[in-house]
């Protein structure tokens, strides 16, 4: 089947996700210190696992590029929420906004101490060496409050109430899940 890649049309096989058909291009500018972290499909974001389709125009997504980034931000903010829980599953992490290359976060339920600083540096670099899979889940948007009502998540609940999606995808990563479009 035919793609577009940065404007030229190329073969590829069907049932390839992107990062099947660019792997070795990937890995090799990895070393170059190019870490390509998406891909945009059909001017979409998407995540390197997407399964190409006939027609597909595509584009690799680095940090550098401003959509590169923001995936990378949203994947920082998963394994920082996934660590405070594992370290303190009553501290509530709230991300507030972003300022530039700066975010404001509050933590509620815990004493933020250099002490509880480090254990959650040492753990998201855990669970960053283990290079777990973030997937996303799509559910219908009652089946998704009905989840954040018995994970006693207010806030989220509150949001998803209000979402005009009938069907939402949420992130998870073994325990925790977040709305994909309140990390966006």
């Amino acid at each position: 089947m035919k793609i577009t890649y940065n404007g030229k049309a190329m073969e590829v096989e069907e049932g390839k996700t992107v990062f099947d058909v660019f792997k070795d291009f990937i890995l090799e500018k990895r070393k170059e210190g190019v870490n390509y972290i998406a891909c945009r499909v059909n001017n979409l974001t998407d995540d390197l696992n997407y399964v190409l389709q006939e027609g597909d125009k595509v584009e690799l997504l680095d940090t550098m590029t401003l959509d590169g980034d923001r995936v990378y931000l949203r994947g920082l903010l998963f394994i920082m929420a996934r660590a405070f829980h594992k370290i303190n599953d009553k501290a509530k992490l709230t991300v507030n906004y972003q300022l530039s290359d700066a975010m404001f976060c509050e933590i509620e339920n815990a004493e933020v101490t250099d002490e509880l600083m480090k254990k959650i540096t040492d753990e998201m670099n855990r669970i960053e060496d283990a290079d777990l899979p973030i997937k996303k889940v799509k559910m219908s948007k009652a089946q998704a409050i009905e989840f954040m009502k018995k994970e006693n998540n207010k806030v989220c609940e509150i949001q998803l109430a209000n979402t005009k999606d009938d069907e939402v995808e949420l992130i998870s990563s073994k325990c925790i899940f977040f709305k994909l479009s309140l990390l966006k």
